[in-house]
């Protein structure tokens, strides 16, 4: 996942002409189809992005956490509102920071650079759900795991709790992300503890051996 961040100025901007507010874990941002009216930048805590069908099933399209965009659809030109075209959900107590689109313009005045930045975000969005895609077609459970972990661990940092290649999640949150039963969450890692590729401990998932699990999910690519 990227390390990318806004700046101090440019999330005082987007504080300053946006609302904060707060959500518990597993408590609907937005539905697919309602109206791009706004942007959301997350002051902390983690959302899930995924789609639903008729048939009850849901499937992850990605997991994104302090310091990233979501919603931005809204920023599409349209003078009429764009339908959402996915469904937001908080995975953990969420802090979030709703911009409206008419406001954007007065934002990026009191920080030049916001627009700019906002680009690469996108851009970065655009990326990880290349990454997901990819996944969800041509890996198996323990293919989309173990790129999971990768992603999650692939910068060091004290804020995201990734120190040492832990893994800031529970099981279950990590059901969730992946789209997964927990269950089946749980034996694939106990699998990879196994192969001593992860550190399963009470409470904790540690990645110590990045290159077993890149082998593995590239053993998985065609």
């Amino acid at each position: 996942m990227s390390s990318r961040r806004l700046t101090e100025s440019e999330i005082k901007a987007i504080g300053h002409f946006g609302q904060e507010f707060e959500l518990a874990a597993g408590q609907i941002v937005y539905r697919k189809g309602s109206a791009s009216d706004c942007m959301y930048y997350i002051k902390s805590g983690r959302v899930r992005i995924y789609d639903e069908f008729s048939s009850g099933r849901e499937v992850t399209v990605d997991v994104i956490e302090t310091g990233h965009i979501f919603g931005e659809s809204a920023f599409s030109g349209s003078k009429e509102k764009t339908p959402r075209p996915i469904n937001v959900m908080t995975v953990t107590d969420t802090v979030l920071v709703r911009l409206p689109a008419a406001r954007l313009g007065a934002a990026s005045e009191e920080a030049p650079q916001l627009l700019l930045h906002l680009l690469q975000l996108c851009s970065d969005s655009m990326d990880r759900l290349t990454r997901r895609l990819e996944e969800q077609c041509l890996l198996d459970r323990y293919g989309k795991t173990a790129s999971y972990l990768l992603d999650v661990t692939a910068v060091q940092s004290k804020e995201k709790g990734t120190l040492g290649g832990n893994v800031p999640y529970t099981h279950s949150q990590l059901a969730a992300a992946l789209g997964l039963n927990r269950t089946t969450v749980s034996e694939v890692l106990k699998y990879f503890d196994r192969k001593r590729w992860i550190f399963c401990g009470y409470g904790k998932v540690q990645v110590i051996d990045r290159a077993g699990l890149q082998a593995f999910v590239e053993g998985q690519m065609p």
